[in-house]
């Protein structure tokens, strides 16, 4: 299914369901109007469950009931105002704006350009961590977990507001966390999942066992890591946005076409003067040279390059894992992946404990 079927399936889904359920009405005899209905309502909700590294939990009956009578309601147990949650939405109250910034899917050239609307220094002080960029006690950026209950319900539903994400296919995803959290940054992997207190390994064999395992770049002791050791930068990015939330997004965007979609999300917000994020903020004063427009990259060199930068690193057990493990990404309704397809998936004999 294309994108844009994929979109128009969205939009005309709950007419259609609505015309059959106001002929089942007349048709139907009484006694039967109400199983049918129900059963028609609960079948059409336009995203699914996913699984890895944790469910976020939802009344499915509820959030059926909300998509035909009414937006969900905020509550404080929802993923995207935890507290001291790094990756909560972002908002930029000028363009009226709820920014869900997604790790590994360049959340971090997104919040340089918050910081540039909200009048902060063009670029990042090469002296300070980048680390720092993503941290809400540090980084000057406006998070909606800071907005009353009342006042952030009206950002997530209000027809005034943009809530806008950018997902990635998972496979390129989950690569470049690995290679970002244990080629080049190994000292984050050993943190999170070789340490004692927080992930209860007390065996010193097991620690010295994980960190020979990160120190070799062992791509598929990551892989099986990932289901014990959660981290925001390689959990399904479903799982990053309360499941009744996707319902209420109304741009998503793509990182293997990030420079298009970038424009056209800056080009669809305007200020209160009606000048848009992309003439004031986005389409100069980037790159090297301070000439291009925002995300401009070699895009092309990127999309020739992918499968082989994957195949360096996958084998065929490791693609079939990823594919069950992070089932949830293809089965998601609020965005589609063309499923990239690395191996043929035929001789599985050697994989061992792989797939587990």
């Amino acid at each position: 299914m294309t994108r844009s079927l994929l979109r128009m399936k969205r939009l005309y889904a709950p007419i259609a369901v609505l015309a059959v359920v106001s002929a089942l009405s007349i048709l139907a005899p009484a006694g039967m109007v109400h199983t049918q209905t129900r059963d028609l309502l609960e079948g059409a909700s336009t995203v699914v469950p996913w699984s890895h590294s944790g469910t976020v939990d939802d009344d499915d009956d509820a959030i059926g009931d909300k998509e035909f009578h009414g937006p969900p309601d905020l509550e404080d147990t929802d993923v995207i105002i935890r507290p001291g949650r790094w990756g909560n939405p972002l908002v930029v109250e000028k363009y009226k704006l709820v920014f869900f910034a997604i790790p590994k899917v360049a959340c971090t050239e997104w919040k340089l350009l918050f910081r540039r609307i909200l009048g902060f220094s063009p670029d990042w002080d090469p002296e300070i961590s980048i680390q720092l960029l993503h941290n809400p006690s540090y980084n000057g950026l406006t998070y909606l977990s800071s907005y009353t209950k009342e006042e952030a319900q009206e950002m997530l539903t209000s027809e005034d507001w943009t809530r806008a994400v950018f997902v990635r296919e998972p496979k390129e995803r989950i690569l470049s966390a690995f290679l970002d959290k244990i080629v080049v940054n190994s000292s984050f992997f050993k943190l999170h999942c070789c340490n004692e207190k927080r992930m209860g390994l007390s065996d010193p064999k097991a620690r010295d066992y994980c960190n020979s395992r990160t120190n070799a770049e062992d791509f598929s002791y990551f892989l099986k890591r990932t289901l014990d050791c959660p981290n925001e930068h390689w959990d399904s990015q479903a799982n990053a946005i309360d499941r009744k939330w996707w319902t209420m997004m109304n741009f998503v965007g793509y990182m293997d076409n990030v420079a298009d979609d970038a424009q056209r999300l800056l080009q669809s917000i305007k200020s209160i003067d009606g000048k848009t994020a992309w003439d004031q903020h986005g389409k100069t004063g980037w790159g090297e040279s301070g000439k291009s427009a925002f995300m401009v990259r070699d895009t092309a060199h990127h999309a020739t390059n992918a499968h082989d930068k994957l195949r360096k690193y996958y084998t065929e057990c490791e693609e079939v894992f990823v594919e069950k493990h992070w089932a949830s990404e293809w089965e998601q309704e609020a965005y589609h992946f063309d499923k990239i397809q690395l191996f043929d998936g035929k001789d599985l004999s050697e994989c061992g404990d792989v797939l587990d």
